[in-house]
């Protein structure tokens, strides 16, 4: 009989998930969670597409993963950047912040308590220090990327969705110069922000979130008159077909965002019989396989 020693033993509750059922609690490994988890998924989407009339689009849906094919790998890394490549993705959705030094760098938050093994906040941080940092279950250990990293990593393979957290337009315009990525990104940005943004990028698309307020048609119309842009982003429950197709008459696209603890193909086939372009989900490799069962991907 094999000896397991209590290091093993260790790693592999580490590397597992507690299950409790009716008879009795088991361990199950990550590795098997995580099959079973898009076999759900699998199986729950040709159930929507078998049991429904299914939904006539006309024109392809663009998938954008949220910060990454992440759901194995950690988020802003150039591991879920490399993953969304090879599943089809359109778009990597990402996070642009400054160091205190003037560098572009990936990370969602203010801090990098969570998602690294160090503490603080981004704009405090030198970039010598960044680079000293390690990201939360990468193996083998790496530091999160700079944004000219990403940009390396995605030229010529994937689009960008920029979230610019805090950054100057013209530091982005010059990094995207530079990798002639001028075309293959779209600015996320706050509305007092598009008129910087389209004096300094003319030539890309720049997207803001509609608030929820804006209920009437009126006051869409108005907000957009305001801030003129090429998309919208916001929750998916913001959007009714009415002003959907409002927004497509104006030649403005509608990107929400579908991304929530309990999505599910039956939340995206709602989306999609609004009309709207895109959707940016957590789980993009499922939503794929969803779209290409509509023949929409």
């Amino acid at each position: 009989m094999k000896t397991i020693s209590g290091a093993n033993i260790t790693d592999r509750i580490r590397n597992s998930i507690f299950c409790k059922g009716k008879t009795g609690s088991f361990i199950l490994p990550m590795r098997t969670f995580t099959v079973l988890k898009s076999l759900f998924f699998f199986v729950l989407s040709w159930t929507v597409v078998c049991g429904q009339t299914p939904v006539a689009v006309s024109r392809p849906i663009v998938v954008i993963a949220h910060r990454g094919n992440h759901e194995q790998v950690p988020e802003n890394s150039l591991e879920s950047l490399q993953k969304a490549i090879e599943i089809g993705v359109d778009y990597v959705e990402t996070d642009i912040r400054t160091t205190r030094d003037g560098h572009l760098v990936i990370m969602h938050d203010g801090t990098v308590n969570r998602t690294t093994t160090g503490t603080g906040k981004v704009a405090e941080l030198t970039l010598s220090q960044w680079k000293q940092l390690r990201l939360k279950n990468s193996s083998p250990a790496v530091a999160p990327p700079t944004f000219e990293e990403l940009l390396q990593a995605a030229q010529g393979k994937i689009k960008l969705y920029l979230d610019v957290k805090d950054a100057n337009p013209e530091s982005i315009r010059v990094l995207l110069q530079k990798y002639h990525m001028e075309t293959s990104v779209v600015i996320y940005t706050e509305p007092e922000m598009v008129q910087a943004w389209r004096k300094v990028t003319p030539n890309i698309s720049v997207m803001i979130s509609a608030p929820d307020h804006l209920q009437t048609l009126a006051a869409l119309e108005d907000f957009v008159r305001r801030y003129p842009v090429d998309m919208l982003d916001g929750s998916v429950l913001f959007y009714t077909r009415e002003k959907v197709d409002w927004l497509h008459q104006h030649e403005i696209q509608v990107w929400p965002d579908i991304q929530n603890p309990g999505e599910n193909p039956v939340q995206w086939k709602q989306a999609i019989d609004l009309g709207v372009n895109a959707l940016q989900t957590d789980h993009p490799s499922s939503l794929i396989h969803y779209l290409k069962t509509i023949h929409a991907h």
